[in-house]
């Protein structure tokens, strides 16, 4: 009974990927693969946001340090505001710290979905996979969305 109500009192934790390589929450090309057709939306796109979630006028941006252009998955804030109420929030990622804290930007303009929940490259304790020992949380308690299932040990 103690277990349930554990659950009762405190959020789960979810563990989002965060790769702009692949389709979880964000999808990205590289400038190189933007094909001529598709090279009008350079202009369309929106610079990283501040903190003021304001400033976010659309969901395209070019992030010239990663030498992508990146479009939010479609609902992406909405998905993070309604699993911000049911959850404690993480994102994991094999990238760079430096590159994944300008996709958390994006995601999160106004920090208040993640603040310093970013798990990064080299946070780990095991190179080249995910382990949930550094998550803080009980590993029953923790729902992980991965675009890849190996990832996870």
């Amino acid at each position: 009974m103690l277990g349930v109500r554990m659950f009762i009192k405190t959020k789960l934790y979810l563990v989002l990927d965060l790769d702009h390589t692949d389709h979880t929450l964000l999808n990205s090309n590289r400038f190189a693969d933007i094909t001529r057709e598709e090279k009008y939306l350079e202009g369309q796109r929106d610079s990283l946001p501040d903190s003021d979630m304001d400033k976010i006028k659309s969901s395209l941006f070019r992030l010239d340090s990663m030498h992508i252009m990146t479009k939010l998955r479609p609902f992406a804030n909405t998905f993070l505001n309604e699993a911000s109420n049911l959850f404690e929030m993480y994102i994991y990622t094999m990238g760079e710290r430096a590159d994944a804290l300008d996709l958390v930007k994006l995601l999160d303009p106004g920090d208040i979905y993640f603040h310093s929940r970013v798990i990064a490259q080299g946070d780990g304790t095991q190179k080249y996979q995910k382990g949930l020992d550094v998550v803080l949380g009980q590993e029953s308690a923790v729902l992980i969305l991965d675009d890849a299932e190996a990832v996870i040990t």
